[in-house]
């Protein structure tokens, strides 16, 4: 029962891990394996530095046009489903807390009773 808890939980953290880690992976890494694809494409090092340093430098600012052009918008829209979602998964979470503190605690009941029954024998 425990494990298929933990089983549960894990499956909400991997999924909320897998929307915030797409908007990356699939934008520069499908991006890439593309440009791999292409086999030989010239210049490829030069090209994915090129794009990293318009991304990280402060006078193209990069990164900030691809956030308010891409990421903000995509999270505006989906808002009211990402706070829903994640509002699901803080209620599973304190419910499998407290479930868990209940379990831990008659575990541990039971092996304090254990342990006098010893005692006294």
């Amino acid at each position: 029962m425990l494990f298929s808890l933990l089983l549960k939980e894990l499956r909400i953290f991997l999924y909320f891990g897998k929307i915030f880690s797409v908007l990356y992976f699939e934008i520069v890494v499908k991006f890439t394996k593309f440009l791999i694809f292409k086999s030989r494409f010239p210049f490829y090092y030069e090209i994915k530095i090129l794009f990293i340093l318009w991304l990280i430098l402060p006078q193209t600012q990069g990164a900030t046009y691809l956030y308010n052009t891409f990421v903000d918008p995509t999270l505006t829209r989906h808002e009211k489903e990402i706070d829903s979602t994640l509002g699901m998964a803080h209620e599973k979470a304190i419910n499998t807390s407290v479930e868990w503190g209940k379990y831990g605690f008659v575990t541990l009941k039971k092996l304090a009773a254990d342990g006098l029954v010893k005692v006294r024998i």
